[in-house]
Parts: C-alpha cells; sequence; structure tokens
C-alpha cells in the first residue's frame, strides 16, 4: 500500500523517521537474530523459531517486531511490567531462540532464563535503536504465507493462567481491511497515537501494525503523563487515537473538571448538551479540539466496555467516540461502530467478514479473524471453538433486526441471585463509579447471598476520617442515589471499604477471579473506629521517595500519587529526580522511564527490581557539571543574527516605543548569565538590542524543544546559538547549557519557564543559579515592561504599547550561600522594577 518511502513512519517528541529508514532499519535488527530456512518456516508451530519482544513502547520495539517476521520467525510480544516469575512461565511455555529487550529490563530477562533453566539470546534494543544506517542497506521485504502463525499473543489472565493465543497472517490482515479498507477508520492520512503497550493485540493492530502497514505512521508518546500526551499530538499531528474506557474517562473527567469551574463554560456545556449538534460543540469547545492537535478525526475505543454516559458526555465535547468490541483470539474485533452509526450502548456491527450469532444468549463469531487457537492447548480451543467452527466469547448479549450488536454481560461474570435474578455487575460499577469524587473504583460481587459492593475511596476525600465514617458516607451519598434509579432487584445491601486497588490487568479489565480475596481481607480487618490512612508501601525504595518528595515539594505524597498531574513536577524538578534515582539507587531512567510509571508506588516497585544500590545522598549539580567530559556541539550565532537586531531596532522604536537604560551594567569583559522575566513571545529580541555586537554574537540561548522542533525554526535555532531543551534529556541539556559557559559564552535565561498568563511575576526556577554559582559566573538580571501588554501568551498579533527593557546591576554569586537565596534575590530586583 505503501507509495511514498520519504513519509513519516514513526515520529518521537525529539525526531522522526521516514518508511525508508524504518524499513532499512528492521533489516539491521534482523541481522542480529537466527535466519529461518522456507522449510523451518512451515514447520509445525511448536518447531518454528520464536523471539519474544520484551520492552516498553518506543521506536525500537517496531524493527525488533518486524525483525522476527523479516526472518520468518513467530513474534510473541510480553508485558513489560511482567515480573521474572510471570516471564519464566511465558519463557519455558514457548522455548524462544531470542529476546528482544531494553536496557531497563535486561536483568528481569537473565533471571527469568535463569529460573526457566533456558537458553536465548539477549538482544539489546537500546544496543541498535539508534545507529547509523549504512546507505547501501536494503529496505525489509517481508514474505508471508496467509495461513502461517504470526504471532503469539498471552491472555492477560483475567481468569486464571495465561494462555498462548496463535494467530495467523490471515487473522491480523482481515482486521487491518476491515478498518482501513471496508470501512476505513484508520487512514493513511490520519497518522495514529501509540500509547497503549503494544503487548495486547488491539494496541499492537490498532496502533502500530494497521498504521504502519497502510502508510499512516505512528506518532510515539514517551509516557500516559498529560503533557507528553499533548505534545505528543500536536508533534505528530495525530489523525486517530485508539483507546481503552479509562483513557477516555481521565480526558473527559480532566476537561469536564475545567468546565465546571466557570458558570459561563457549564451553561455553554448544557447547552450544547440540549442541542446536541455536532457541529455546535466543536464550535464552542474548539480550544479542547485544538489542545488535542486540532488534526482528531477518528477517536477509537476498545479493550473493555464503555460507559454510554462517557459516551455521550464526549459526544457534547464534539468528540464521537466509535466503540468497538473483540478479544485476542480474534485478532481482535468481532464488531464495531461505523462512523455514521454511533450509538451508545451499542458495539455496532460485525467485521465485514465475520457471522456473528447470539446462541442461547451468548455471543458467538465465526470468520477469517477467529485464531488458529492457543498454543499446545488442544483441549482449551476445543472448550471454545466448537465443531462447527464458532468461537463462543463468554459475552451476553443481543442484536437488532440491522445487525447492531449490544454486549450485557459477560457469561463467566453474571451474578446469579438466590432468587433466581441473573446481574450485570458492571453496569452497577459504572453508576457507582460516576462518583469520582469520593469513589476511586469500585465492584459488585456476591457475598452471604446478596449483592454488595467494594469500594476503594478518593485517599484525598477519606484523609483524617474513620472507616466508620467513611461507610457511612458512601452508603447515603453513593449506594443509596444508585439504589433509587435501578431497578429492585439490583440493589446492593452492603459494602467492603477496601484500602487498596482492585486487582487489573494492563488493559484496565477486572480480574475479577481475585475479587473473593479481597472480600475476605475487607472482613478480617472489622476496625471501624480507626482513621483511614492511605495504603502505603513499607519497603525502603518507596520510603526514600516518599521523604525527597516531601523534602523538595513540601507535600506529604501518597502512593497512588502522580508525579506530574497529583504532585507538579515540572521539568527542572524531574531532572533533580533523575539525580537523586541515580545517585540513590544507581539506576538511570529518562523522564520518559519515570513517567511511564502511572504512580509513585509503581515506579517504587520498579525500582526495587532494578536497582543496584541504595546510597542516600543530596544532588550535587556542582559535581555534575564539572565533572561532565561529554565533547559537545555548541550552536554558533550566525552574523546575520546582529543584522537582523539591527534592522529591526526602528521597527520597535516606533511601534512599540522600545525605550533601554542600564546599558552601562552589561559587562564589556567575560561572560555573564542574563536573567530576564519573561512576558512576551519577542522577549529576545528586546532584550538583546541593547547589546554590543561582541557580546550579542558571543551569547547563546536556549529553548524548548516544542519551540524549534520543525521547519524554518529548526534551522533558525540551529545557526542562531539556540541550545535546545529536550524534554527526555533535561539532565544533559542543563549540562549543555554548563558546557556553553565553560566554552566563554554568555547565555540568556528566563527563569519562569514559560511566559507569564497574567502579567505577574512567576516562581523563579535556580537553574541559572546553580550554574553562577558552580562556575563562577556573574548574572545581570534585567527587567521587561510592557511586553505583556503587547503581546500576552496566546496573542498572534503584537499591539502598539510601549515597552522598555532596563539593564540592572551585575550580580556575583560570591554574594550568596546558597542558589535559592540567589534565585530569590534576583527575582526581588526584577519585580521591584516593573
Amino acid at each position: 500500500m505503501l507509495k511514498d518511502f520519504n513519509k513519516d513512519a514513526i515520529i518521537t517528541l525529539d525526531h522522526s523517521v521516514s518508511y525508508r529508514e524504518m524499513l532499512q532499519r528492521i533489516t539491521l535488527f534482523a541481522r542480529h537474530l537466527p535466519v529461518s530456512s522456507s522449510e523451518e518456516a512451515s514447520a509445525p508451530v511448536e518447531q518454528r523459531r520464536k523471539v519474544i519482544i520484551f520492552s516498553e513502547n518506543r521506536e525500537g520495539y517496531v524493527y525488533a517486531f518486524f525483525s522476527v517476521w523479516l526472518n520468518r520467525g513467530i513474534a510473541i510480544p510480553v508485558d513489560a511490567m511482567a515480573s521474572v516469575q510471570e516471564l519464566a512461565y511465558l519463557i519455558s511455555d514457548c522455548q524462544p531462540v531470542a529476546i528482544w529487550t531494553s536496557k531497563s529490563r535486561e536483568q528481569a530477562v537473565r533471571d527469568a532464563l535463569a529460573e526457566a533453566n533456558i537458553e536465548a539470546k539477549v538482544l539489546l534494543i537500546d544496543d541498535y535503536e539508534r545507529e547509523e544506517v549504512p546507505t547501501e542497506t536494503p529496505v525489509a521485504k517481508i514474505d508471508y504465507e496467509m495461513d502461517h502463525t504470526a504471532i503469539i499473543i498471552y491472555t492477560s489472565g483475567t481468569t486464571g493462567n495465561p494462555k498462548g493465543v496463535m494467530l495467523s497472517f490471515c487473522n491480523l490482515l482481515t482486521n487491518l481491511r476491515a478498518v482501513s479498507e471496508e470501512v476505513p477508520i484508520i487512514r493513511p492520512s490520519r497518522r495514529v497515537l501509540t500509547l497503549l503497550p503494544l503487548h495486547h493485540v488491539l494496541p499492537l493492530q490498532g496502533t502500530m501494525l494497521v498504521p504502519l502497514i497502510i502508510g499512516a505512521g505512528i506518532a510515539i508518546s514517551p509516557s500516559m503523563a498529560a503533557d507528553d500526551l499533548m505534545q505528543t499530538l500536536q508533534v505528530g499531528k495525530v489523525g486517530a487515537i485508539v483507546g481503552v474506557p479509562r483513557l477516555w474517562q481521565t480526558l473527559y473527567n480532566g476537561i469536564k473538571k475545567k468546565i465546571d469551574a466557570s458558570v459561563v463554560t457549564r451553561s455553554l456545556y448544557n447547552l450544547c448538551k440540549t442541542v446536541n449538534s455536532l457541529s455546535l460543540s466543536r464550535t464552542v469547545f474548539k480550544k479542547v479540539h485544538q489542545m488535542l492537535g486540532g488534526h482528531l478525526e477518528a477517536c477509537v475505543s476498545g479493550g473493555a466496555a464503555l460507559d454510554p454516559a462517557l459516551w455521550k458526555g464526549m459526544h457534547v465535547l464534539g468528540i464521537e467516540l466509535i466503540e468497538g468490541y473483540g478479544m485476542t483470539e480474534c485478532a481482535p474485533i468481532i464488531a464495531f461502530s461505523r462512523p455514521d452509526d454511533l450509538r451508545p450502548g451499542c458495539v455496532g456491527q460485525s467485521l465485514p467478514s465475520c457471522q456473528v450469532e447470539i446462541k442461547d444468549g451468548e455471543i458467538c463469531a465465526k470468520g477469517a479473524n477467529v485464531m488458529q487457537g492457543y498454543y499446545k492447548r488442544p483441549d482449551a480451543t476445543a472448550e471454545i471453538i466448537d465443531a462447527d467452527g464458532w468461537l463462543h466469547s463468554g459475552d451476553l448479549g443481543h442484536m437488532d433486526e440491522q445487525g447492531h450488536v449490544f454486549i450485557t454481560g459477560r457469561k463467566k461474570e453474571m451474578i446469579v441471585l438466590s432468587n433466581g435474578k441473573n446481574i450485570n455487575p458492571e453496569e452497577l460499577e459504572q453508576h457507582l463509579q460516576e462518583d469520582t469524587l469520593r469513589v476511586k473504583e469500585a465492584a459488585v460481587v456476591e457475598a452471604d447471598n446478596v449483592l454488595k459492593a467494594i469500594i476503594c475511596p478518593q485517599a484525598k476525600w477519606a484523609k483524617d476520617k474513620s472507616m466508620a465514617q467513611i461507610e457511612e458516607e458512601l452508603k447515603r451519598e453513593v449506594v443509596d442515589k444508585v439504589n433509587s434509579e435501578v431497578a429492585s432487584y439490583k440493589t446492593i445491601q452492603g459494602i467492603f471499604v477496601y484500602n487498596g486497588e482492585l486487582p487489573r490487568t494492563r488493559l484496565d479489565k477486572l480480574q475479577r477471579f481475585k475479587l473473593a480475596a479481597v472480600v475476605e481481607s475487607c472482613k478480617s480487618d472489622n476496625d471501624n473506629t480507626r482513621t483511614f490512612v492511605a495504603e502505603q508501601p513499607t519497603t525502603e525504595e518507596f520510603v526514600l521517595i516518599h521523604q525527597y518528595i516531601q523534602k523538595e515539594k513540601k507535600v506529604d505524597s501518597l502512593a497512588e500519587d502522580n508525579l506530574v498531574t497529583d504532585l507538579g513536577f515540572d521539568s527542572l524538578d524531574m531532572v533533580e529526580f533523575e539525580c537523586f534515582l541515580d545517585q540513590t539507587f544507581g539506576i538511570e531512567m529518562t523522564q520518559k522511564e519515570i513517567l511511564s510509571c502511572p504512580n509513585i508506588g509503581k515506579l517504587a516497585e520498579y525500582i526495587r527490581q532494578n536497582k543496584t544500590r541504595v546510597m542516600l545522598e543530596d544532588i550535587n549539580w556542582r559535581q555534575l557539571i564539572l565533572s561532565d567530559k561529554r565533547q559537545i556541539h555548541i550552536p554558533q550565532m550566525s552574523a546575520s543574527g546582529w543584522w537582523i537586531i539591527q534592522c529591526t531596532k526602528a521597527l520597535t522604536k516606533s511601534y512599540f516605543s522600545m525605550k533601554q537604560k542600564g546599558m552601562e551594567h552589561i559587562p564589556q569583559t567575560g561572560n555573564f548569565i542574563m536573567v530576564a522575566n519573561h512576558q512576551s513571545y519577542l522577549d529576545v529580541l528586546f532584550l538583546t538590542q541593547g547589546m554590543p555586537k561582541e557580546q550579542f554574537l558571543n551569547t547563546r540561548f536556549f529553548a524548548k524543544e516544542e519551540h524549534v522542533s520543525s521547519g524554518f525554526n529548526k534551522r533558525f535555532a540551529a545557526s542562531h546559538g539556540v541550545i535546545v531543551l529536550k524534554k527526555a534529556k533535561m539532565k544533559d541539556s542543563i549540562l549543555n547549557l554548563g558546557q556553553a559557559l565553560r566554552a566563554g559564552h554568555n547565555l540568556v535565561i528566563f527563569p519562569e519557564g514559560t511566559r507569564t498568563l497574567d502579567g505577574h511575576l512567576n516562581e523563579f526556577r535556580p537553574t541559572f543559579a546553580i550554574l553562577s554559582m558552580t562556575l563562577g559566573i556573574p548574572v545581570v538580571p534585567v527587567c521587561i515592561k510592557g511586553a505583556f501588554e503587547a503581546m500576552p501568551k496566546h496573542q498572534k498579533m503584537p499591539k502598539r504599547c510601549p515597552v522598555s527593557v532596563e539593564y540592572l546591576p551585575v550580580l556575583y554569586p560570591t554574594d550568596f550561600q546558597s542558589e535559592t537565596e540567589m534565585a530569590n534575590a534576583v527575582r526581588q530586583i526584577i519585580q521591584l522594577h516593573l
């Protein structure tokens, strides 16, 4: 299908890869794997060569996966967060000849191989992901037979030990044709966001295989953190997102919270809800769509049931969710909604090449999408696929005359009460979880012959309340409300307050077979007088991280807290945190790797498994900067930069009545750090017009990579002294600033980090003070006035307003005791002159 080999195949936040380069890199990766002969490729599945891919989502994942197919092997994606024991089980089951993994998971792989007592070649994606590609490297061309097994996906284990689902090329391509040709949801013109973990068949198919094979390309988000997600949507110009209900719920809750904060926006939301017009909603909530990148055309939800209320809420915002239904055993689609036929509570119509029938209330499927069977489990295969080839899904549902499929519950998960009534627990759980203030998550179970709910309370709401108070308020404000809205036989007659997390798979499916143990733990803990204390890990790793956050951020963190969304970590906080983890635990983690852990509890557990030491030390920036021996390229300042400054002087003077004073404070000899408040996009232009030529040409600037990531801005920055701060490598970026100063260059820094939103001075980050005091370089404070009124953030064209720039007396690092003291002093001086 691909026509243009120069088109971007993969986009990350720091670079892009063309289809030609991607296919060449697949060739290079494949050279490290054992090659299967045509006879081996046609052998029974047990005898064919298998390769595990055990890695987080990343660019190299693509090369590793397709390299297996290029060598006629069977690819086996495995959860990168799997424990050593879980991985050892899978290794024993599938007997791989090689394992592609990342450096951070290498030790887990080697421990699992030892536990399984199996030998396999261990290959690190990190070693080859960015290696130079010789121009003569041929592009990969993958040959395959439709009936050959392409992948083995191990089920996520909602009911017990995972089973290996064998999917053929025919199974995969049947799904591909359905969503790209027969009903073109994924199109060559719509780049797809890669966000969900690729070891599941839904994201593997929907966010890697289909978009790459048809020529749409993918944009890989480094984590699920809001900043990374939004930046990836913008940089990647993403046209389609494949997500699970929890992702859409989180997105909707975040947007709705901002809407509810204002009477005006609440009124607009209610208006759109009443009018029910997509065009009106998209006009009213245009900023929401711009926040999502401005190119989004298709939003797909799968992996679990979508709450109809969430579907309707997103519809009010002008976002239409296309719901799909399926299972790993069908690669994965059985049915999906058509874009012109969307309705809440309906999962659409069947795959064009798939038959769907309701047999004794159970949804059954038959067609080219149905798996070959479970690996080495013929008995289990016979239990799910009958003699006539019908796959029994285990889901209950019904169909209307037009073939629309409606899910009513899970056959094995339906609760049958003593009075014979069948209860779908998911329906009640959705109602309970609508109260996001009090309820973090909930599960409905049968206990003592009646329906009861396990409710995990929101820690911030429950803090300092007694367990009796929590239980009483949950019953009154949550359960009673739900009971008033459902049939009498569905009423919940008791609750268990659970201080923990319900057992789930990585795609957020509830593992109901583990809920009995949760109920027993709640029954054994019957002290209702004690005060709720959020369950915190007691491991040394978590305690040290908790203490670090308490010291640096002055907050009492919880295990469930996210570093960015809950604790407010910014870019420099993350750099310092990286250094803390390195010095304390001997583990180097990038921001991407840190933020891939959803909360600090999960992060502490990951560190526990991968640390090399425990040694508590304060971060020594001085040592880091002075011991930096890297050889880096410091961008030069083109003479055209000075020409631009001179040419714009007359313009700024006439348009902004530009005034400058204190130019005598700019040092004529030696380098310096110029520190200014940040009011507008034009601040660099205003700031530099009072500098002497020699000092200007010796000055270096820095910019966030999102501002200089492509096109003219990127080329201009490279030739005009701009040092790019890469979010994924902030520690190195700050060390690069130190290298520029040590080389004798001046540096311009806006320590607020971003432009002011209201004209007031924000807090100063101490980066400039760290550099100044470490290297003994003086600081020139600069006060910019009027620029905010001329061009506030988000305004595209400046207004005619008077602007002034005042260069203030030089400050020397020897006059201060600490970086914080110096940063605060500079801020106070600038504040006095505003």
